[in-house]
């Protein structure tokens, strides 16, 4: 049988509820014995346009979970919740970052406490709401698990986002995973479909082009995530522009049900019908690639056909909101960040950056990254790591001062891997 004829006797399935709502699991500490009653939930009060309307415990709802039905803002809307054994939770969560020991702490654990809240299109907003539930309810949790996600977050990490002033990194409401075999990669989304979006993928990666197509898919979901936000009764249209390879060519992705896509793929593929028998069969999408040439002659190809053109260095479009997201965050961590370079500014190993915006002309601005030299709560001075395209007076290693207010995002390198404003709970 033709991989054509597979795909279509291959049913798309529903997803389940608990994919299409996130879903929470709060890992508590072996120490605590919680038990929940209808006052349990007044603390939420304390949240910002937040009131508990009724509580319903799971004896009263004959079920295994109990509603909570609360008011935010105008609307009124309810969260399901469970407290029960803590078994078998860390199945499909990605643990190989964390510590031995404290993986060995999080199954030791013997309470655990799921929440379960229906995303409106406000998805970032809903997702910060959730956290601060959980912090608020458990603060000496041990952990969280983001089922839809299928990550893991530290107490600490839960907490920095439940408080934040701002949205959180839209990235925390999708995973970007990889299935290997025979040197094919298979890429593919978890988390998404709580956004009232389909998952994404692409079959046929390879070593050589893994990192270009883990960011073109986390730039495609993240645009998808502001779209939703912005035009929550519109439809998702199929076809994006995404920025550009280079001036003559625009990046143009166009997604297809993975059911109507695997016909453009080998039989046996690593992400095709053979591997979609258990899971990976309910709402998710393909990424193609629409090529448009000088003549405006335009071709559809999958994404690994479209490969030699992210080596071009593609320059991405940043939505508005997340540009200013990101400097709002970048700011509100940056006594992190200072008290970090102070500790650590002697240490080779340890690699500070800040990105500056730099105006030119009469309403432009470039934005180029300095290593830090030095750092007060007023002033930066650094090292510029690249030759600014509109500055002609700033190249690589030309070292300049700015004033605090032009910083718009840093990241530190270390042995341990990078940290970003959105990762400064590593920073505590």
């Amino acid at each position: 049988m033709s991989a054509q004829n597979k795909a279509k006797n291959i049913e798309m399935k529903e997803p389940l509820f608990r994919e299409k709502n996130s879903t929470m699991t709060l890992i508590l500490n072996p120490h605590e014995d919680i038990q929940l009653s209808h006052e349990s939930f007044d603390i939420l009060n304390q949240l910002e346009n937040f009131a508990v309307a009724s509580v319903k415990m799971p004896a009263e709802t004959n079920t295994p979970f109990g509603t909570v039905t609360y008011q935010y803002g105008d609307a009124y809307r309810f969260f399901l919740f469970q407290l029960h054994q803590a078994s078998n939770l860390l199945e499909d969560v990605q643990l190989d970052d964390l510590d031995a020991q404290y993986v060995q702490q999080l199954h030791s654990a013997k309470q655990a406490l799921t929440i379960i809240l229906p995303f409106t299109h406000e998805l970032q907003q809903c997702y910060q709401l959730q956290l601060s539930i959980a912090n608020l309810l458990v603060p000496k949790m041990m952990g969280l698990i983001d089922e839809n996600a299928q990550r893991f977050l530290y107490r600490q990490q839960v907490k920095m986002i439940a408080q934040s002033h701002y949205l959180p990194n839209p990235a925390m409401l999708f995973s970007i995973q990889a299935v290997q075999r025979s040197g094919k990669i298979w890429l593919h989304t978890h988390g998404l479909i709580r956004c009232q979006l389909t998952e994404l993928e692409i079959l046929n990666v390879t070593k050589d082009t893994y990192n270009d197509f883990y960011y073109l898919i986390k730039h495609l979901a993240i645009q998808l995530v502001y779209l939703r936000l912005e035009k929550p009764n519109d439809p998702v249209e199929q076809t994006q522009i995404l920025g550009a390879f280079n001036q003559q060519h625009p990046i143009v992705s166009h997604t297809i049900p993975w059911n109507q896509a695997l016909k453009y793929y080998p039989n046996h593929a690593l992400g095709g019908t053979d591997d979609r028998q258990i899971d990976h069969h309910s709402l998710s999408n393909l990424i193609f690639i629409l090529l448009i040439d000088e003549h405006d002659e335009q071709q559809l190809v999958t994404a690994d056909k479209a490969s030699h053109l992210f080596k071009q260095d593609p320059l991405y479009t940043v939505p508005p909101l997340e540009i200013k997201r990101e400097k709002l965050v970048a700011h509100e961590q940056f006594p992190l960040l200072l008290k970090a370079f102070n500790q650590h500014k002697d240490e080779p190993t340890w690699v500070p950056l800040v990105k500056i915006s730099i105006p030119y002309g009469e309403h432009n601005l470039e934005n180029v990254w300095f290593q830090l030299d030095e750092l007060t709560n007023e002033m930066i001075i650094g090292k510029a790591t690249h030759d600014a395209q509109y500055l002609p007076d700033i190249k690589t290693d030309t070292v300049a001062t700015f004033p605090l207010d032009q910083m718009i995002d840093w990241i530190i390198y270390t042995p341990e891997g990078t940290i970003t404003p959105n990762e400064a709970y590593r920073l505590i």
